[in-house]
């Protein structure tokens, strides 16, 4: 969503903002300098967004079923 300038609409929605690590390591990392890094640097810096590890890939799984194949990489 940072990617695509929706993260700060996304804070007046939910109260708590959670991303992958591996989501923050697409955007920010290997991403760095792309659109969408400095606005979610900036949220997490910020402590409105919080990155954390997927500690169960058949939850996120089933959560996402609807999905495609490619936004579930975790």
């Amino acid at each position: 969503m940072s990617k695509l300038g929706y993260l700060r609409e996304m804070l007046h929605v939910f109260n708590e903002v959670v991303v992958p690590a591996a989501v923050y390591e697409e955007v920010c990392i290997r991403g760095q300098g792309l659109p969408g890094d400095r606005s979610l640097r900036e949220a997490i810096e910020e402590g409105v967004v919080s990155v954390k590890r997927v500690r169960s890939r058949s939850v996120v799984e089933e959560l996402c079923q609807d999905l495609s194949l490619g936004k579930l990489r975790l």
